[in-house]
């Protein structure tokens, strides 16, 4: 995992849950992050 080395942040696009745009899926991500490191990385589909 490298973070963003100006703000020490870790960036994650989560996808789209909006209701604008053209992504045909709504999607979110569920993680924990431990020590540094992110576990359990889910993606979830939402219905529509």
């Amino acid at each position: 995992m490298v973070p963003d080395p100006a703000l020490q942040l870790l960036h994650i696009n989560p996808g789209a849950c909006g209701k604008q745009g053209w992504h045909k899926v709504k999607t979110l991500v569920r993680f924990d992050c431990l020590n540094g490191e992110i576990k359990n990385l889910e993606v979830i589909e939402l219905p529509d």
